[in-house]
């Protein structure tokens, strides 16, 4: 039965296409008539094929391309629901799955030469921030021929995918307490030797995002490990969680204090998501996305928010122009939680 919807699927049966009788079939498949009379039914049962008199066995009248459109849907949902599943049951995130997934089709689209146009494709991964969107979504608009995909993966992954040469660009924001700055000594480390440069977007505030109207009243950090508390962190390697295990430190605080500690989602999105539905009642994130969900906000520290890509990087000017001028600055400021003193700002690695 599936063998032959996928063959409709894909175009190699069309409507009124005669089927072999139940009984050559049985004899060609070398199985039981029975089976292959069942097999017609539920067929016919499923509007895919019908039988008149004299006539035989046909492929039934789809109708409009739609029918075959949707077959051809559902059969590639099954086929991603488990290439999926098995990733995850193999202990990877569906972070990781985003992010091997959009830097393997850039691959395939490069050595295929699928897309030898005059389109340019760049790929980003790293944190996620809204003012990101914005500025990658500007981009685009100001340059038809430029396509940019990025996967939210954290910080240090970003880099890490740069380093490997599957990404042109990594967002971070990554605090290093021994130089009291950001990122640089995180790029000098994951990339050494290598010509880099780091484009300051903004300063943002970081901090707890809790539920609206702060019904735990939640003030501090400390006050995470309050009784009846749920916090969900995020992973090792991301800003947020270096942030929350640096003021943890400070504050003469352990791990076990805090009930969520090991939990993790991969991004702010995700952490919200939990909140909203009431699974936890604090997640760490920066102050824009409070605001964009209507969500509660106690800050903690300012952080430095950054791309990296190589000097000689083609997207470099691009992005440049589009973070520097008054219209990104004006939008991003109408998100709240950036300082953009230094938004445009170029430093060399």
């Amino acid at each position: 039965m599936s063998g032959v919807g996928d063959l409709i699927a894909r175009g190699a049966l069309h409507s009124g296409d005669v089927l072999p009788s139940v009984r050559a079939l049985a004899v060609e498949l070398g199985i039981n008539q029975n089976t292959v009379h069942r097999a017609y039914q539920l067929l016919r049962e499923g509007g895919l094929i019908d039988g008149r008199s004299g006539q035989g066995t046909r492929i039934a009248h789809l109708g409009l391309p739609g029918k075959q459109r949707d077959i051809r849907a559902a059969e590639l949902r099954v086929i991603v629901a488990r290439m999926i599943g098995e990733t995850l049951t193999r202990g990877y995130t569906l972070a990781e799955v985003e992010a091997s997934f959009t830097a393997q089709r850039a691959n395939w689209q490069r050595e295929s030469g699928l897309y030898k146009s005059s389109i340019r494709q760049w790929i980003g991964f790293g944190s996620h921030d809204l003012c990101l969107e914005l500025a990658l979504a500007q981009c685009q608009q100001l340059n038809g021929n430029l396509g940019i995909e990025f996967a939210a993966v954290g910080s240090m992954a970003g880099l890490i995918a740069l380093g490997r040469g599957e990404a042109h660009f990594a967002a971070a924001h990554l605090y290093d307490p021994r130089t009291n700055d950001y990122n640089l000594s995180f790029v000098r480390q994951v990339l050494p030797g290598q010509a880099m440069v780091l484009l300051t977007m903004a300063s943002r505030s970081q901090g707890l995002i809790l539920a609206a109207a702060n019904p735990k009243r939640l003030h501090a950090l400390t006050d995470l490990a309050r009784r009846g508390v749920r916090f969900i962190n995020r992973p090792i390697g991301s800003g947020a969680r270096g942030l929350i295990d640096q003021l943890m430190a400070a504050n003469g605080m352990q791990a076990r204090q805090l009930t969520g500690y090991a939990d993790e989602a991969v991004t702010t999105s995700e952490a919200i998501h939990q909140l909203l539905i009431g699974q936890v009642d604090v997640a760490i994130g920066a102050e824009s996305h409070a605001r964009a969900r209507g969500l509660d906000f106690v800050p903690l520290r300012l952080d430095r928010f950054e791309l990296v890509m190589p000097r000689a990087s083609e997207f470099l000017v691009p992005m440049l122009d589009v973070i520097q001028s008054a219209r990104f600055k004006q939008a991003a400021a109408a998100l709240g939680g950036y300082d953009l003193g230094q938004c445009g700002s170029v430093r060399v690695a």
